[in-house]
């Protein structure tokens, strides 16, 4: 049985090597720009960047309410066009939120 996954020519090897390719490679640009971008950022810049970009993935999970990940899943495409509209107006509705406290709080970007 594990033969079939194992061969270099089934499509399961197939799409582990590009999905660990991807990967590798998503890892590795940083890594390589990481002694320019020091030259040009202090580390005090590359804290806020990380602050910033951690409260922006947990409100982007919250947003969706991950239901883009859902998409994929129905059978017939009517569903999943409804998946997406839902996807849009739960997000149209959190980002209104988001905008008037923002708004209460008269925060300047």
């Amino acid at each position: 049985m594990f033969k079939k996954y194992l061969s270099l020519s089934s499509d399961f090897s197939k799409n582990t090597f590009t999905l660990v390719l991807g990967t590798v490679i998503a890892q590795a640009i940083p890594f390589v720009l990481h002694p320019f971008l020091r030259r040009l950022y202090s580390a005090e810049d590359f804290g806020a960047m990380a602050v910033y970009l951690n409260l922006f993935g947990v409100i982007t999970i919250v947003s969706a309410l991950r239901y883009e990940a859902a998409i994929v899943l129905p059978k017939h495409n009517n569903e999943a066009a409804n998946l997406l509209s839902l996807t849009f107006i739960i997000n149209l509705i959190f980002t209104t939120l988001v905008f008037l406290v923002l708004l209460f709080f008269k925060m300047r970007w």
